[in-house]
């Protein structure tokens, strides 16, 4: 019976693959029910004025979009699509096409799954002129 070896530098690189990958599942059922977390998008709402636009990337169940004021106009983003949505994969290096700024960019609980922060800041703070982060470390 022939062995089957594989360089331990392989083995390490295939397990690393299997644990970065986006918990979908997750995602999925984050984005259908009001998640334990809300609590902040509620603060962050009261920071956006009337007349505004938000670009809401990570927005899950969008909760967000129900506590912003008068004449906001908001945009989902997300990694699980829907209709409406703009998708992005940061973990993947897919970020949305925008094609004008936002008044607003608002992370609320999407930065601590981000593999590479320093990357997800420098792309997403082009897409408005005030970045909203919320991080909670886990």
């Amino acid at each position: 019976m022939k062995s089957l070896s594989m360089p331990l530098a392989s083995i390490l690189r295939v397990l690393k693959n299997i644990y970065q990958r986006n918990d979908i599942a997750r995602w999925q059922e984050v984005r259908v029910s009001d998640p334990p977390w809300d609590e902040r998008n509620q603060i962050i709402a009261k920071l956006i004025p009337d007349n505004t636009s938000v670009l809401d990337i990570g927005c899950g169940a969008q909760t967000l979009r129900k506590y912003l004021g008068y004449g906001v106009r908001y945009q989902p983003c997300d990694l699980i699509a829907a209709d409406g949505v703009l998708f992005c994969d940061f973990n993947s290096g897919i970020y949305p096409d925008i094609q004008q700024p936002f008044d607003f960019v608002v992370c609320s609980g999407s930065m601590e799954y981000a593999r590479r922060p320093e990357e997800f800041i420098e792309r997403i703070a082009g897409f408005g002129e005030t970045l909203i982060l919320s991080y909670i470390s886990r």
